[in-house]
């Protein structure tokens, strides 16, 4: 690729294709190809050169001697790796449940654009410089916020507006949000949810080491919503769309551009999560997946 974006053949160092599609390569390798063995002789190393690597190249391409970068084994390429794709399907199978409840969970508290909720800012009155709560209007949520996958290290930001000086910020989502919706989750009747994920009791609860950025409700208790709004979020806004082939495509592989790295979780991690997740909903949860 030269500086200006156009693809540069390192071969014959004409524009408009690499050097695995080099037409003059595949021009000297057929020359040789055809040649007897007395006139390759003749020839010089350029032919031979040619000869091997367009060979080497064409060996390389062969699905049987490709090796998967997702799951390491060979056979296949990452695009249609069918463990990569069987942990998309995993996650397809989880939202169809997921979604609905996600709508419910917010339902109830509240949590939409417009509503109030309140955190503590060093502000200036009277000439004094104090540490008080302040109230602040949600106005915007980041895009795909609290997509499933994002469960595991504490869902996205929120924009919202400073009932004291009007200028806008960008939060965490609250904690009591988080508790809300990792409880509709991850709640089970026979464990209690730990002080964190290696306390003792955080240790035997199925979840809770899974989904580990979420105190005790103690903590979330402290951050709640103190006005609610009745107008939710789009649901377009709250997850990353799985719809698309392209971005399907793109899921749980390495990631090309930074602009995926977020969307299509491109950590090794998250795929791991999806997994041990399908798992455990299907067995403690009872969720028909």
């Amino acid at each position: 690729m030269s500086w200006n974006g156009t693809l540069t053949c390192s071969y014959c160092y004409n524009r408009g294709h690499s050097r695995r599609k080099c037409p003059e390569m595949k021009k000297s390798h057929d020359v040789y190809e055809s040649a007897t063995e007395e006139e390759r002789r003749d020839m010089s190393y350029r032919y031979r050169n040619a000869h091997n690597e367009w060979k080497q190249m064409r060996e390389t391409l062969k699905e049987s001697n490709k090796v998967c970068t997702f799951c390491q084994t060979s056979g296949h390429r990452v695009l249609t790796c069918p463990d990569r794709l069987g942990k998309v399907d995993m996650l397809k199978k989880i939202n169809k449940i997921y979604k609905p409840l996600l709508r419910k969970t917010l339902k109830e508290i509240g949590f939409g654009k417009g509503c109030l909720i309140e955190s503590y800012e060093w502000i200036t009155i009277d000439g004094k410089h104090e540490k008080r709560q302040v109230p602040y209007m949600v106005t915007d949520i980041e895009q795909g916020a609290l997509d499933f996958c994002n469960l595991r290290e504490g869902f996205g930001t929120i924009t919202v507006t400073s009932m004291v000086d009007m200028r806008q910020r960008s939060f965490g989502i609250p904690q009591g949000v988080k508790w809300a919706i990792t409880q509709a989750v991850c709640h089970l009747d026979d464990y209690d949810w730990g002080e964190s994920p290696w306390c003792p009791v955080g240790k035997l609860h199925p979840f809770q080491r899974d989904v580990r950025n979420i105190g005790s409700k103690l903590n979330c208790d402290k951050y709640h919503i103190l006005s609610p709004s009745d107008d939710l979020f789009p649901e377009e806004r709250l997850h990353h769309p799985l719809e698309k082939k392209r971005d399907i495509n793109k899921m749980f592989r390495e990631s090309k551009k930074r602009s995926d790295e977020g969307r299509f979780y491109t950590e090794e991690y998250t795929h791991n999560f999806v997994g041990e997740m399908f798992s455990k909903l299907k067995e403690h949860k009872g969720w028909k997946l």
